[in-house]
């Protein structure tokens, strides 16, 4: 899902930003957790694999799955979010 597979030997250290988000993504769902939380998961990352996150983001809610997402991105929030809470130095 992510296009991992040409980096399987790599160390993360010797990874660009864009490829350390994926991996972490790609962490956050390896145990299939019935709750993902994802922090800035597209800061980064090209428009073509924000989409693919977004896809894939989208395919875990239809599975019933919890996602607690943070973004600076409100057309992110707005296209992938049912509910959005908004702080302001530090309040609701």
């Amino acid at each position: 899902m992510l296009r991992l597979e040409g980096y399987l030997n790599k160390y993360i250290k010797h990874l660009s930003g864009g490829w350390k988000q994926r991996v972490s993504f790609a962490l956050a769902l390896i145990n299939d957790p019935d709750i993902v939380v994802l922090d800035e998961p597209t800061t980064g990352l090209d428009p073509e694999i924000r989409r693919d996150i977004w896809s894939i983001i989208q395919k875990l809610k239809s599975e019933g799955k919890t996602i607690i997402l943070t973004t600076n991105y409100m057309e992110e929030a707005q296209s992938l979010c049912d509910r959005i809470g908004v702080l302001k130095k530090g309040k609701w």
